[in-house]
């Protein structure tokens, strides 16, 4: 089925190739007018070095979820922003802070440009293992700048919030968790100094066997609350050192290489010609080939052996092949000559 497939694009083309070069061309045409119309936009970058393990995060022994085997730290940092950049209060809390604040007050219609707006203007990108580059581009230099620095600047503030957060919710549950066993373990050892007094040591001989079986009883009900007290405590110990470290980590595991700077020329003409002519080349390959993947679907015609035998699953019994042959013309103005080198077209004779 594939080399049928080709066989079709491959017959296709070469019947209608000037219909298929159409797409390149005035794509080609469009991007040459594109140039000179649209601005040329200016780019501001600023990068940001990841890692994922600190010298405190090692010597405290608080890890992180998750593994990272697979993936580069630059390279799930790049997918984390991207997913957020997506996300509408993240998008925002970014735009409330550039010159396209007052397009936040307006109409829904406006705001939903200024969002697309905006994650068009703006792209991250991952190089190497450890560095991720912010990049915010526009034709006014000045709001390319804000928009690279502001994403840069938003998402490092949003790992350190997310993390102290988290550390901040688990310490106030084991906190909570701890007063209530304290309570559970007093009132343990309060039953069992109530018993004793109740039941003090007789002045002669053993105590009675079910004394003894009690006492032991509320001896492993007040070691049980104590081991709750203590894992708790361990618990609550490890949130309360994530919750000191969590924004060292952010300061550590994110830093700033360099701040975007404003721009003060646009990218070479060689190279927005290059993108842009690029860009719009490979629209038109993707339209011509979408148009010759309809036509060979389209078209019905028996071309090649292969296709009666996809087509209508018969053999075939005869091939007329391609020659040249020569037809007397019976045109006045060419009496007495021939026209040569007219081809008949290959037919395929099946046995359906």
């Amino acid at each position: 089925m594939l080399r049928l497939i080709a066989l079709r694009l491959l017959e296709s083309f070469f019947h209608h190739r000037w219909r298929y070069l159409l797409p390149l061309v005035l794509m080609v045409a469009a991007s040459g007018v594109f140039l000179l119309v649209a601005p040329p936009q200016f780019e501001a970058r600023g990068a940001v070095y990841v890692q994922r393990e600190t010298l405190l995060g090692t010597l405290s022994a608080v890890r992180d979820g998750g593994s990272y085997q697979w993936s580069s730290p630059s390279q799930m940092t790049t997918t984390e922003v991207n997913a957020l950049l997506r996300t509408d209060t993240f998008a925002r809390s970014i735009i409330a802070n550039t010159k396209w604040a007052d397009r936040l007050q307006q109409g829904p219609r406006e705001i939903d440009q200024v969002l697309i707006d905006f994650r068009r203007a703006v792209r991250v990108q991952a190089e190497g293992n450890n560095t991720v580059f912010f990049i915010g581009s526009d034709d006014n230099p000045e709001l390319a700048q804000q928009l690279a620095g502001q994403t840069m600047r938003a998402y490092v503030d949003w790992r350190a919030t997310s993390d102290r957060k988290d550390s901040e919710v688990a310490q106030a549950f084991f906190a909570d968790l701890m007063k209530r066993y304290n309570a559970e373990l007093e009132e343990k050892r309060q039953e069992l100094r109530d018993y004793l007094i109740a039941n003090p040591d007789p002045v002669r001989g053993d105590r009675p066997s079910e004394q003894k079986v009690e006492i032991n009883r509320l001896e492993a009900a007040v070691d049980e609350a104590t081991k709750r007290v203590n894992e708790t405590r361990e618990k609550e110990e490890n949130a309360r050192l994530s919750l000191s470290k969590a924004t060292s980590d952010a300061l550590q595991n994110y830093r700033v290489i360099d701040e975007p700077v404003l721009p003060n020329q646009p990218p070479s003409l060689l190279r927005r010609v290059a993108f842009t002519v690029g860009g719009f080349l490979a629209g038109g390959v993707l339209l011509s080939l979408l148009w010759m993947l309809f036509n060979i679907f389209v078209e019905r015609r028996l071309v090649f052996p292969i296709d009666a035998h996809y087509g209508i699953n018969a053999p075939v019994l005869a091939l007329i092949p391609y020659r040249p042959i020569t037809i007397p013309s019976t045109n006045p103005e060419l009496a007495g000559g021939r026209v040569s080198n007219r081809l008949i077209d290959e037919k395929v004779v099946s046995g359906a």
